[in-house]
């Protein structure tokens, strides 16, 4: 009689890794655009499905919804980026939180800080009352608290309202 013994080995599940390219511009102001970056890697030895969904936080409105899904061979990766403007409202920083859902292991998950901060407006006039039909010029000072150069469009209006005042 003669035996034989065969063996069957599986191979390593997926293993599947998840990274975050720094957000450019960071700090951002109020309206400024930024392009959000998230990297699936699979460096096991099977292939893997995934989900990933980003939380852009209040900080940031994306353009598309932040959710991706897909499937990656051993050794594949892949990029997923969607567009976001920062939203307004005061000075404030928070963690943009990305998640990777797999049949395959524990969620992961990547983390960024980002910062939304606000231009300084100070206006000011050459006179201590305004009084309708006389002149007063007004002076608009923009103060930048980052440490690059921003493009800002300043826009208003030349109406305005006064209100009754006594000692006219």
């Amino acid at each position: 009689i003669a035996t034989s013994t065969v063996n069957v080995t599986r191979p390593a599940p997926a293993k599947l890794e998840l990274t975050r390219t720094p957000l450019l511009p960071n700090p951002a102001i109020v309206g400024e655009a930024t392009k959000v970056c998230l990297q699936v890697k699979n460096v096991g030895e099977s292939a893997g499905d995934y989900v990933l969904t980003d939380n852009p936080t209040a900080l940031l409105t994306p353009a598309s919804e932040p959710r991706f899904s897909g499937s990656l061979a051993p050794g594949a990766s892949r990029e997923h980026c969607y567009d976001a403007r920062t939203t307004a409202g005061p000075n404030a920083k928070a963690d943009l939180n990305a998640t990777l859902a797999s049949p395959v292991q524990p969620d992961l998950t990547a983390q960024t800080p980002f910062e939304r901060v606000n231009l300084l407006l100070r206006k000011s006039t050459d006179t201590p009352v305004v009084r309708p039909g006389r002149e007063a010029r007004f002076a608009i000072v923009v103060t930048n608290p980052l440490k690059r150069p921003v493009i800002a469009d300043l826009r208003g209006t030349t109406e305005l309202v006064l209100t009754p005042d006594e000692n006219q």
